[in-house]
């Protein structure tokens, strides 16, 4: 038996010397943790990861130009909006870490088996928000790029001053091309 652990103790809780070695070096190494372990479905983290893009597709559509528009079709160009950003964003997260991330490394076809150690941290969160921006803000660029092709195209057709090109470029592509085609 341990010299230094009170007997007493170890026999209320049911466990063996090894277990409560382990736990006591826990305790003291992370005293902010619990003593259980907590096993989560990879579906939850999963879930937990496209919220997060989600959200970072939802953030990208308030810090762009276009702002929470609704998906269009402006001159045989899809405009997403913003509901294509918050899909687009929690399907990149989740491609980037099921990918990349611990997500990798899930059987999800093991039956009666134990699964890989799946560990969900902050940084995978804030990864996958991150990761939600930039899958959105790439859809958007591009998006942007069309418009202004398609703005360029009608604008070289029309005889235009220097002050209204000045005007017309003013403010987000799908704006542009509305001033274009009206100029």
């Amino acid at each position: 038996m341990l010299s230094f652990y009170p007997e007493s103790l170890l026999n209320k809780a049911e466990i063996d010397e090894t277990e409560f070695r382990r736990i006591v070096v826990r305790l003291l190494r992370y005293p902010h943790t619990s003593t259980k372990n907590i096993t989560m479905n990879p579906w939850t983290c999963a879930s937990l990861i496209c919220l997060a893009g989600a959200l970072g597709g939802a953030v990208n559509a308030l810090i762009s130009d276009n702002g929470f528009v609704l998906p269009t079709v402006r001159r045989a160009i899809w405009c997403p909006g913003f509901l294509a950003n918050i899909l687009i964003g929690a399907f990149a997260a989740f491609a980037s870490w099921s990918f990349y991330g611990s997500g990798a490394g899930v059987e999800l076809g093991i039956i009666n088996e134990p699964r890989a150690v799946l560990s969900l941290k902050f940084s995978a969160l804030a990864g996958a928000f991150l990761v939600g921006v930039a899958g959105a803000k790439w859809i958007t660029n591009e998006v942007d790029k069309k418009l202004l092709k398609e703005s360029v195209k009608i604008a070289g057709t029309k005889k235009l001053t220097d002050e209204e090109c000045e005007k017309l470029v003013e403010g987000p592509a799908l704006q542009v091309l509305t001033r274009v085609e009206q100029a």
